[in-house]
């Protein structure tokens, strides 16, 4: 370890990123890249992907993802959720009507997949 940093400066120095398909998701920039083009997204649409991305492979249900992203007042606004998802989806995804990344879970929630951490 470099002398004069602290553990957790370390960790702040490194940066955190998530691949799936054409999209990289850079936390440390807060940026997300479409086949190399920055992409534009909604504050809310940023928080589901980077909440989507920190839960690979996991199903979130509309109430954890509305508690996360909206706050506790919200739990019952599943509309909410399938909105932002329709949006993130036509915004990151090839065929947004056959998703590869962004998977519905009837009747429960949303999972990401097809995904990988790169840690630099």
């Amino acid at each position: 370890m470099a002398a004069g940093f602290f553990f957790g400066e370390v960790l702040l120095l490194r940066r955190c990123q998530y691949r799936f398909g054409d999209v990289l998701l850079d936390m440390a920039m807060q940026t997300v890249m479409y086949n190399g083009e920055s992409i534009k997204l909604t504050p809310k649409e940023y928080k589901i992907l980077i909440l989507l991305a920190k839960n690979m492979g996991k199903v979130l249900t509309h109430k954890q993802i509305l508690k996360e992203v909206w706050g506790g007042n919200y739990t019952e606004h599943a509309h909410y959720v399938r909105i932002h998802i329709a949006q993130l989806r036509h915004k990151i995804e090839k065929s947004p009507a056959q998703p590869q990344y962004i998977i519905t879970e009837n009747g429960v929630g949303y999972r990401l997949i097809n995904g990988e951490i790169v840690d630099n």
